[in-house]
């Protein structure tokens, strides 16, 4: 059994069971939807209920091949790290440490170990999903880690695989340049799924693999094991949830046992494969640079809309422009009822009373929508901070503006929707509605 996150065409991210991982996925592998639908909402029950409600997940299914699947982590759920929990990278950190190669084998020996935050759920990549090195940095690497799925009262509900993408020159220059070193766009990749902790019978005696390739030859490779594992998974989630909470649960990095040695580096076009026996296998390839990874995801973004919304707008001889190539069409589920809470009705009676004066809103790729005209008009936007403080302050007599009502429905779905990095705008345009969600405007 492996817990997945997955979606369906331009659906809504969904949580399910992947019943055969092994069968081939374009014949026979199928997705059961659970009862919960966001994996927050299933960490932040007791571990019991967690193993009933994946045993009996109900019976709606979707066969594999038509999903694709997303980083197991979203919503509210962190992703923290361990460090200094295995003699190789004790060694490791010490060799690349300019002036303070001591602190780590202090850290090593300590009785508290070396926990860090390392990621928001939606800059977290998921498989197959891009992975960067920072470009200030001269040394990157990739740092193959098991990784432990807790639930709200730090219980071990299961395990996947994490790649703690670290930069060993900016580290090693500085031991607390490690927050600069560790956490920025492109850092972190988790998945491909989560294995139920119940179906692990020993996470100390588990195989980890890791393949760089760079071109058709394979620039580096190693195998370990968690057996080297200094701290144990108890301890490490005792120590976490110490002073701290995570009501939507926590992803917790144990540590890497597999380091390339100096000077090895990554490079743009590698390819990252890290496989972890019992749990699976997890593949990214690298570019370099935050705006590598925001052409990618634009890139990725830009080409399933296309796909969705004209499957036959690429054919010779369509006049489809491309401006219409780029505006989906109205998705039914989207103005569904039971999306209604999605939705927000930026328009009331009173309203109706606001100046009839023409007002535009540029959004990332749509053109613009302008308030003349008798008829609320619904539009699928990609709403973010930067557009919505540039957009419309038309007020009725509620004395309340456009922009205000778009926010509050932002803020709303944004809580829902912060678990899409998949979808992937960039850090510095924060997406609040996705192109699923629809917003009805009349000013």
């Amino acid at each position: 059994m492996r817990l997945v996150r997955f979606r369906v065409g331009r659906g809504e991210p969904r949580s399910g069971v992947l019943d055969d991982p092994s069968a081939d996925a374009t014949k026979s592998a199928v997705i059961t939807g659970l009862a919960v639908l966001a994996l927050p909402d299933l960490l932040g029950l007791p571990l019991g209920r967690i193993r009933e409600i994946c045993q009996n997940p109900g019976d709606q299914t979707v066969p594999a091949r038509h999903a694709a699947l997303l980083a197991p982590v979203s919503g509210r759920t962190e992703v923290w790290a361990a460090g200094v929990t295995y003699e190789r990278s004790l060694a490791a950190r010490m060799a690349e440490s300019e002036h303070s190669a001591d602190i780590y084998d202090r850290v090593y020996a300590a009785e508290r170990p070396e926990l860090f935050f390392k990621s928001a759920a939606w800059r977290v990549c998921g498989p197959g999903a891009p992975v960067s090195v920072r470009a200030d940095s001269s040394i990157d690497i990739p740092e193959p880690e098991l990784a432990v799925v807790l639930n709200y009262a730090g219980e071990v509900a299961g395990y996947t695989i994490c790649n703690d993408m670290s930069s060993r020159s900016i580290e090693g220059e500085n031991p607390l340049y490690l927050p600069q070193a560790k956490i920025y766009l492109g850092g972190c990749a988790v998945g491909p799924w989560i294995r139920p902790a119940w179906e692990v019978p020993d996470p100390y005696a588990l195989t980890i693999e890791m393949t760089i390739t760079r071109g058709d030859a394979v620039a580096w490779q190693g195998t370990s094991s968690t057996s080297g594992l200094r701290r144990r998974i108890d301890e490490l989630a005792a120590y976490l949830f110490r002073e701290d909470d995570f009501p939507a649960g926590v992803v917790l990095s144990t540590g890497t046992s597999l380091v390339p040695d100096l000077p090895f580096t990554l490079q743009a076009g590698d390819e990252i494969r890290i496989k972890i026996s019992e749990i699976g296998e997890l593949v990214n390839p690298v570019v370099r640079g935050k705006a590598a990874v925001a052409a990618a995801v634009h890139a990725d973004a830009s080409d399933k809309l296309t796909k969705d919304s004209h499957p036959t707008s690429s054919a010779a001889g369509s006049k489809v422009s491309a401006r219409q190539r780029l505006r989906p069409r109205p998705d039914p589920a989207v103005t569904s009822r039971s999306c209604r809470n999605r939705m927000i009705l930026a328009w009331r009676d009173r309203a109706r009373q606001a100046p009839r004066r023409r007002h535009t809103m540029p959004d990332a790729d749509h053109g613009t929508w302008s308030s003349r005209g008798g008829k609320p008009r619904s539009y699928p936007l990609i709403w973010c901070d930067r557009h919505a403080r540039t957009g419309p302050a038309v007020s009725g007599r509620t004395g309340r503006s456009v922009r205000s009502h778009v926010l509050e429905a932002a803020d709303d779905a944004g809580r829902k929707l912060s678990s899409r990095p998949s979808f992937g705008l960039p850090p510095e345009i924060v997406t609040r509605v996705c192109l699923e969600e629809s917003v009805r405007v009349r000013p």
